[in-house]
């Protein structure tokens, strides 16, 4: 087993014992937080980035596209893959900078956690607990496999500040952007709209009925929604239907929870505290559709990313400081055996892990 997972351990424990010691002397200066995402971001862009073709479980036809772009013209590029138009983009640039397959890996993997890596340091109140949830939630390592979607994730949490401000015309071009990757980002502009909803029963209850509506329409809404699209034309709406486990649903339940408590213990009116218990309802009820659509488990991951600021930002409002050290560490306890699990069952395809050829 530890044999099967060891390069991570050997990259994510020294990561985790460093964060341990900066929280120590932590004074959240500006430059004590970029010195941790810097000393954080190589060694994760080192193990993706020179990741082999089998570790991630489309990592191989993401090269093999690689190949097919390179040896056809820019002129008939677009034609021989069905992917979006900016992530075909960037493999005839990947291609250009040089024909060995690697470079895309790496380049792909740099985008992917320069905007994470920002989005952290714009926006979490502590840098290195949002590290280490982005590697224990299973996102960073996602990434090995949803190589576009999580392009397209790493661009729209770039521009999650935008909401905050109230800026819909930088943000609108945020999220078109992120669509040159992955089609699916255009659903995330919702996000903008329910920044002002107050957690009360009425809107959860709406969000509910919306929830049912859903739920009991879903394949019709999947097929009609897959009509329109090139990219995604892939899927085969005859076997949509495989279901996935009650372990996403969970997940996101207890976040929610969690955020909830800190909410109503603390009787805090804030409207980005109700601004994540509204995005972890919505990863509750993608992680539930999900057990009926297992292609729709992808959606849940465009939530969970913003559990990693979600999660730090609710702490602030933690008072008493025994408190709030039995809710680190019992965060830090479960999610540790949360990607424990993961890594041992292989999900996503990343173990055992090889280096690629260079």
């Amino acid at each position: 087993m530890v044999k099967k997972i060891y390069i991570y351990i050997l990259i994510f424990l020294p990561i985790f014992i460093i964060g341990i010691i900066f929280n120590k002397f932590w004074n959240k200066s500006s430059r004590t937080k970029k010195c941790y995402l810097v000393i954080t971001f190589f060694p994760l862009l080192l193990i993706s980035g020179l990741r082999a073709d089998s570790v991630g479980t489309d990592t191989y036809n993401y090269l093999s596209g690689f190949r097919t772009i390179r040896d056809v013209s820019s002129s008939s590029m677009f034609e021989v893959v069905r992917w979006e138009y900016g992530y075909v983009l960037l493999n005839k640039l990947s291609s250009i900078l040089s024909n060995n397959e690697q470079i895309l890996l790496v380049l792909t993997s740099f985008l992917v956690l320069i905007g994470v890596m920002y989005f952290i340091y714009k926006n979490s109140e502590n840098v290195v607990l949002s590290v280490f949830l982005y590697i224990s939630l299973y996102l960073y390592l996602f990434s090995f496999n949803g190589i576009r979607q999580a392009i397209a994730m790493s661009i729209l949490v770039m521009g999650f500040h935008l909401i905050l401000e109230r800026k819909f015309l930088r943000y609108f071009i945020v999220v078109l952007v992120a669509t040159l990757f992955h089609e699916t980002a255009i659903l995330m502009l919702l996000l903008y709209f329910i920044y002002y909803f107050k957690f009360d029963i009425k809107n959860v209850l709406a969000i509910l009925f919306i929830f049912i509506i859903s739920f009991i329409s879903v394949e019709s809404i999947i097929n009609y929604f897959l009509s329109f699209t090139r990219s995604l034309s892939y899927i085969d709406t005859n076997n949509i239907i495989e279901q996935s486990g009650f372990l996403f649903p969970l997940i996101n339940l207890s976040i929610f929870f969690f955020i909830l408590y800190i909410k109503l213990t603390n009787r805090i009116n804030d409207p980005t505290l109700d601004f994540f218990l509204f995005i972890a309802i919505l990863g509750v009820f993608t992680g539930l559709l999900s057990m009926k659509v297992y292609k729709l488990l992808r959606l849940n991951y465009y939530f969970m990313m913003y559990y990693i600021i979600a999660i730090p930002y609710s702490l602030k409002f933690v008072k008493d400081k025994k408190i709030k050290f039995i809710m680190i560490y019992l965060l830090i306890t479960v999610s540790s055996l949360y990607l424990f699990m993961r890594l041992s069952g292989g999900w996503h395809g990343v173990t055992p892990y090889y280096f690629g050829r260079l």
